[in-house]
C-alpha cells in the first residue's frame, strides 16, 4: 500500500538557543521605535501597535530566521541555492487584543516560493497561534475525519516558526497581563545559478 501526498502544509518550528540575549537587544530597538512612532502603522488590529523599521540589531535577528529558512530549503531543494529576501515588522499586542484571520500570500512565480513566519520575543502564555487550511476554513472536512480541526500552537519566548505564506492564521485573545511582542516576517526566495 502507498500513501500519495496531495497537499502538504507543514509548520516548521525552532527554539533559538541565544534568544535571551537577542530578545534584550530587540526590546531596546522596539522600545526606541515605539518612542519615535507611538501611533505605529495604520493597518493594525485593535490594541496592537505595529511598526516597520530596520533595527540596529537586524543582523542578530536574521540569525534564527536564516537557521529555519535554510533548514526548509535543504529539505525541499537539495541542489538549489536561493537569494533570500526578508521583510519584517513588529507586533506589540496589549492584553485583551487579538490578531484577526489573515494570510501573507502574494503572487509569485513557480520558482519563487513564499514563506512567512514569526519570532517570539515575549509570547509565552499570551495566546495561541491558530492555522487553518482552506478546507478547514470553509468547514469542508466533516468531523471526525483527520484534519477537520484547525491547528493550535502555544509559543514560548525565543521560538521561531515558518509556514507557507498562503496558510490562513489568527492569534487568540491575549488573556495575560503582559504584552505579546513578536516580529513577523515574509521570505522571498529567488533561485541562484550554481
Amino acid at each position: 500500500m502507498k500513501k500519495i501526498v496531495i497537499q502538504e502544509s507543514v509548520l516548521w518550528k525552532h527554539h533559538y538557543e541565544n534568544s535571551e540575549s537577542l530578545n534584550k537587544l530587540l526590546m531596546n530597538d522596539i522600545l526606541q521605535h515605539m518612542r519615535e512612532d507611538p501611533q505605529g502603522a495604520s493597518k493594525s488590529n485593535k490594541l496592537c501597535w505595529r511598526g516597520q523599521k530596520n533595527y540596529l540589531n537586524e543582523a542578530e535577528l536574521f540569525k534564527p530566521i536564516h537557521l529555519i529558512v535554510d533548514d526548509w530549503i535543504s529539505h525541499y531543494y537539495l541542489d538549489k541555492k536561493f537569494k533570500i529576501k526578508i521583510d519584517y515588522w513588529t507586533n506589540v499586542n496589549e492584553p485583551h487584543s487579538m490578531n484577526v484571520i489573515h494570510n501573507h500570500s502574494a503572487p509569485t512565480s513557480t520558482y519563487s516560493p513564499e514563506l512567512s513566519g514569526v519570532y517570539y520575543i515575549q509570547g509565552k502564555e499570551t495566546g495561541d497561534l491558530r492555522f487553518y487550511t482552506h478546507e478547514q476554513l470553509y468547514n469542508l472536512i466533516p468531523y471526525p475525519t483527520p484534519y477537520a480541526k484547525h491547528f493550535f500552537y502555544s509559543p514560548n519566548d525565543g521560538d521561531v516558526l515558518l509556514w507557507p505564506s498562503h496558510l490562513h492564521h489568527d492569534v487568540d485573545i491575549n488573556v495575560s497581563n503582559k504584552k505579546r511582542i513578536n516580529i513577523a516576517f515574509n521570505v522571498t526566495l529567488n533561485p541562484m545559478e550554481i
